[in-house]
């Protein structure tokens, strides 16, 4: 009840144009319903430290949606853009909130719904509505085993508390359902062969939407497998390697997919999949160092991915394209958006002062312990990670740029965008 008042305080309170104090009055109802930290409320909602710092960034990172789209609160056939934020606010919130496998995938799913509405009404091409159908679908259809292997858990069981899970369950478990059940986090982390929705999101998507898809939604997928594949491990142990050199040998393809890419924002999205293979290796190696290094690299990249795509929307603004054929030379005109690119690349490769250091690091150890054999594409990958960012950097860097463009410096919003995004970075390396 609590909760649903909190929900409809919060819609009252954003569709006054109240849409930060919502976001406090949501983050104060957390704190009541979390008093001692990580206290069972009831039987269906539970706060962990990692949910926690999750829900922490999904409020940050849809302020900075709000921030980013500020032109939007003056446009009345755009003032719906604030319902879907803090839509998927909430749907985020409720599902690292969640104890139980049923408001799990309620929430896990409806978090696509915000997402469709905002390629939908404000994505600018007339494919908009094809590639929002097409990640709707694509994500829908492979969450059906998911369904499936929950009802019958039920039904053997009698509870979808992630609590209940039992040995004895394995006596009666579907054993292919369970273990094809996994795609549905492989969707949306993405893995590789399960990624092709992603690119064509983020290229219909606005800023916001490129914003919330790389910095939350690959991270709800991550944390969504981080926790499910623990409670089957018994189930998927047979298939763990399989599992482990997919995520290397995806992030290995994705590397290569990048050089293919003309469109800038493909290139972010595939660099994006290259990072997230590396934590789907992580999580199956069930190492020590594994938790640690997939919960920082949760953090690390998901404001490190909405910061290169808010800086290439900042570029996009002025030269209306996002061709690195067109673009080309044109940053080394703008000297605070060639540092915060600069700065986004850093940590996109995992140069210190920034976390991605220690994620990057910690996932390394923890792939080479469960693996040894498996240095040799891990280096490849380091490598072929640094080439990719240097490739994008050098693209827009260097060459002979159009003369069609906008030439206007970063204005005091964009600037602020960008520190918000790198500062928690510098700040949690210096204090690890």
């Amino acid at each position: 009840m609590g909760i649903a008042m909190t929900f409809l305080l919060s819609f009252l309170m954003t569709m006054s144009g109240y849409f930060f104090e919502s976001l406090m009055f949501y983050l104060m109802m957390l704190l009541y319903f979390t008093v001692g930290g990580g206290e069972i409320v009831g039987l269906m909602f539970s706060m962990s430290f990692l949910s926690w710092v999750l829900i922490l960034l999904s409020l940050f990172i849809c302020s900075l949606m709000i921030l980013s789209n500020i032109s939007f609160y003056f446009v009345i056939k755009e003032m719906n853009f604030l319902m879907y934020v803090l839509m998927m606010a909430g749907a985020l919130c409720l599902v690292f909130f969640s104890s139980s496998l049923f408001m799990f995938y309620i929430f896990f799913e409806f978090s696509i719904i915000p997402i469709f509405f905002i390629i939908c009404s404000l994505g600018s091409s007339m494919e908009r509505l094809e590639s929002a159908i097409y990640m709707f679908f694509y994500t829908l259809t492979f969450s059906l085993p998911f369904l499936v292997h929950m009802l019958k858990m039920d039904f053997s069981l009698k509870s979808l508390s992630m609590f209940s899970f039992d040995f004895v369950y394995s006596m009666t478990a579907d054993y292919f359902f369970v273990v094809v059940s996994i795609f549905m986090f492989f969707v949306k982390i993405p893995a590789f062969f399960f990624h092709l929705w992603l690119p064509k999101a983020h290229v219909e998507a606005p800023v916001s939407g490129s914003m919330v898809l790389a910095g939350l939604l690959l991270k709800l997928g991550a944390y969504g497998l981080f926790f499910y594949i623990s409670s089957i491990f018994m189930y998927v142990s047979p298939f763990t390697e399989l599992f482990f050199f997919w995520g290397l040998w995806g992030a290995f393809l994705a590397s290569l997919s990048c050089f293919r890419q003309v469109d800038l924002k493909k290139m972010i999205a595939y660099m994006s999949i290259m990072h997230m293979g590396m934590v789907i290796s992580g999580i199956m190696s069930f190492s020590e160092f594994s938790y640690m290094g997939v919960f920082l690299m949760m953090i690390s990249h998901g404001l490190t991915s909405s910061l290169m795509f808010f800086s290439l929307n900042c570029l996009y603004e002025r030269f209306y394209s996002r061709s690195l054929l067109i673009i080309k030379g044109g940053v080394i005109f703008i000297p605070a958006l060639f540092f915060w690119f600069s700065a986004s690349s850093a940590s996109n490769i995992a140069i210190p002062p920034t976390l991605s250091f220690f994620s990057e690091l910690l996932l390394i150890f923890s792939i080479l312990e469960f693996y040894f054999n498996s240095w040799g594409i891990l280096l490849t990958l380091v490598f072929m990670s640094s080439v990719v960012t240097f490739y994008f950097l050098v693209s827009i860097f260097h060459g002979f740029s159009s003369e069609s463009f906008s030439f206007s410096f970063l204005n005091l919003k964009e600037n602020l965008i960008h520190f918000s995004h790198l500062l928690p970075l510098i700040m949690m390396f210096v204090f690890m």
